[in-house]
């Protein structure tokens, strides 16, 4: 499945050059496999076959791109217009220094389209998931103005099909319809209790992020704080998350029900997707629920399911409804992690052997961590420009506080009384605990080290050079450790 998810990939447009880059590296290692006798060409009629397998996957990802074509667009200018506007709260509206937004679907007549929308905080809180607003005379504005320079801000809304803004005034006329769906019910009691409960502000803020999605009550600082030391992953739902809500219902379920009862299998998806839901179908829930998904219906059948095919069908299956994620940066950061998780983990704990359960934890974890930032590298220096000297330490301690967050917020979500006031203090002390950590390693010298971006060879080469080890040490073919130094020592001389 790797090889035709490349060519779609392909297809639905990588760049000119990293294609060709691409292509080099198919070429190389399919020249090295076959010199070395490991790849016999001989069967002609399954290499036309694969072949055309390869093809037809490049030509769907051209389809996929020409059908969503709008998303890539920058937009053109189109004239403003005032009308009677329905916006249906399908999030909840997100806060910053300077008011409130949400980006939401929006009608006009028979038209639907995606509209940002900004309020004041007042008008916000009192927003719901799946209230409908009905804005009279509202203006509505192109998100692109002409002659105003693109902000990367404003690329990603394109991207996710937002064209269009608009805002609410006190001078306009709207009304507020509040939802009674049973599903955001559920959503929006989770927010309510967590909200209006005794807890700080600060645990009020991370319980809403990792439990329903809602970043809106994180303040800058804290972002500023986790992205430092390289744990800003864990602010917003992803793999992490969706793995800990997976595993809670699987070991509730496993009380009940037989491991493989259809009943159970059925709820374990359910319940699931009704979270993934909750908190949103980004990238990195989506890949954790299909991932998980394909888990569960695996052991059902009683086969064991691979990681690396789970990991291609989960990213075929997001490219092929929503080819547009694949220039978003939390798909780009999700599965790159998987690559380090699935072909570099494995290297460095062939290497690393430590005895004992707490220690291989530490280790695995340690070991877990380097993996992903090696993968991760050159998109952490083309987004951010800076890479954290303390992420181990920050990911050993934070990530298992995260974790253990999240249990207790889940009972939290349960609790009354005596129960909940002891879990408040509990909460609290938790995050205060994550607060410290995080203060003692962000006033350390050389928390981060500035790098400046190097060219576009460079990167090709490092990533040539990972996977030429990898190559390396699986087929144990000195060909492919040739390459790699080859390779390291052209990233070091186009610096």
């Amino acid at each position: 499945m790797a090889l035709p998810l490349i060519f779609f990939v392909i297809g639905i447009g990588v760049d000119q050059r990293c294609s060709v880059a691409i292509l080099v590296l198919l070429f190389l290692t399919y020249f090295v496999l076959f010199i070395s006798r490991k790849l016999a060409l001989v069967n002609l009629k399954m290499l036309c076959y694969s072949s055309l397998i390869w093809v037809s996957f490049f030509l769907l990802g051209r389809a996929c791109m020409l059908v969503y074509g709008d998303a890539f667009e920058m937009g053109e200018l189109k004239p403003v217009y005032l009308a009677k506007v329905e916006v249906v709260c399908t999030d909840v509206p997100r806060f910053t220094s300077r008011g409130a937004w949400l980006t939401a679907p929006a009608t006009i007549g028979d038209t639907t389209f995606d509209l940002l929308l900004s309020m004041d905080s007042l008008q916000a809180a009192r927003l719901e998931k799946g209230d409908t607003l009905y804005l009279r005379g509202a203006a509505i504005w192109p998100l692109l103005l002409k002659g105003k320079e693109v902000s990367a801000w404003e690329k990603y809304l394109l991207r996710q099909g937002v064209n269009y803004k608009s805002a609410l005034q006190k001078s306009r006329s709207w009304t507020l319809r509040k939802n009674k769906s049973w599903y955001y019910g559920a959503y929006n009691f989770a927010h309510q209790k967590i909200v209006r409960s005794a807890l700080s502000s600060k645990s009020k803020a991370l319980l809403l992020s990792l439990l329903i999605g809602d970043r809106g009550y994180i303040d800058k600082k804290t972002k500023e704080d986790y992205a430092v030391l390289g744990v800003s992953h864990i602010l917003s739902v992803s793999g992490l998350h969706v793995g800990i809500v997976y595993f809670v219902v699987a070991w509730l379920l496993s009380l009940l029900f037989y491991k493989r009862s259809s009943i159970a299998v059925f709820l374990v998806l359910l319940v699931i997707w009704f979270y993934c839901w909750m908190v949103g179908f980004s990238p990195p829930v989506l890949r954790s629920a299909l991932m998980f998904s394909l888990f569960v219906l695996a052991s059902v059948v009683g086969r064991g399911a691979s990681l690396w095919h789970s990991t291609c069908w989960s990213a075929f299956v997001i490219l092929l409804l929503q080819p547009q994620c694949l220039y978003d940066i939390g798909f780009q950061l999700s599965y790159g992690a998987m690559l380090g998780i699935v072909f570099v983990m494995p290297v460095f704990s062939s290497w690393v052997k430590v005895k004992g359960l707490l220690w291989k934890s530490i280790v695995d974890l340690l070991l877990l961590s380097v993996a992903v930032q090696l993968t991760l590298l050159p998109f952490l220096v083309y987004y951010f420009e800076y890479v954290s000297l303390y992420f181990l330490l920050a990911n050993i301690v934070i990530v298992p506080a995260v974790a253990l967050l999240m249990y207790l917020g889940i009972v939290f979500l349960l609790a009354s009384g005596r129960a909940l006031q002891f879990l408040i203090f509990l909460l609290d002390q938790l995050v205060c605990f994550m607060d410290w950590v995080c203060g003692l390693l962000r006033d350390a010298p050389y928390t981060v080290i500035s790098l400046v971006l190097p060219d576009l060879i460079f990167w090709i080469c490092y990533t040539l050079v990972l996977i030429f080890v990898i190559y390396f040490k699986y087929s144990r073919l000195n060909w492919f450790l040739y390459l790699a130094l080859f390779f390291f020592v052209f990233a070091i001389l186009s610096i």
